[in-house]
């Protein structure tokens, strides 16, 4: 119901001032660009270490014939 409201308060407010919503559009992308880098930088930070956990462990896998995996580098 919330969200519905949102919307509805949304929609008449971008009505009524929808050439000042178009003009901020540019700074609001420029602006989005920074945060989604940050929270693809903090999924890939979370892949990585979850990888080097695994490494560490020693963990098997069932396609090498369960020989514990080798670090690369």
């Amino acid at each position: 119901m919330t969200a519905s409201l949102a919307v509805i308060v949304l929609f008449f407010v971008l009505r009524q001032h929808w050439e000042y919503a178009l003009g901020s559009l540019p700074y609001l992308m420029l602006l989005a660009c920074p945060i989604m880098h940050l929270f693809h930088r903090q999924r890939l930070h979370t892949a990585w270490k979850a990888a080097r956990n695994r490494e560490t462990r020693g963990a098997t896998s069932i396609e090498n014939g369960g020989e514990a995996r080798k670090s690369c580098g």
